[in-house]
Order: structure tokens, then C-alpha cells, then sequence
């Protein structure tokens, strides 16, 4: 995987998971489906597994969580939100 990018990229984030549209003006990058939870979670220690499996407690598609984890990780750099 390549490193992270220097800022958040929230256009390759939803794309990444599918989402084909621009954020609307006013909306906060942390406000992306599950991106503030993933951050916290990463930035806790936790694996991009561990933070996958706990999406899925949280009610999302296990295919759905991953999907999400690995957009955040290419298209965010840790600690940003």
C-alpha cells in the first residue's frame, strides 16, 4: 500500500467506498460515513482488523467495514480528521 496521503483526501475517501459525490458545503470531513470512529480507533492502537470487526458490531456489512477501514487508511493520514 502506498503511504497515507500529507491531508485528509475526502474525495478518494468516498469514492473508495462508493460514493460518487462531492461533500456538501458545511459538512466536516470527520462527518463521513465512520471516519471519526475509525480515527479514534486507529489512533488508539487499534488494528485496521480490530476496527473492521467492531464496524460490524456496530451494524455494518463485514465486505462494507473493510471497504471503509482500507479507504480510510489509503485517503487519511492518521490523526487527521
Amino acid at each position: 500500500l502506498p503511504a497515507p496521503p500529507a491531508h485528509a483526501d475526502t474525495h478518494g475517501y468516498l469514492r473508495c467506498i462508493g460514493i460518487n459525490a462531492e461533500i456538501p458545503p458545511g459538512v466536516e470531513a470527520k462527518n463521513l460515513p465512520n471516519v471519526s470512529f475509525i480515527t479514534e480507533e486507529i489512533g488508539s492502537g487499534k488494528s485496521s482488523a480490530q476496527v473492521a470487526q467492531e464496524l460490524v458490531g456496530l451494524g455494518v456489512k463485514p465486505d462494507d467495514a473493510a471497504l471503509r477501514v482500507r479507504c480510510f487508511m489509503a485517503n487519511w493520514p492518521i490523526g487527521t480528521s
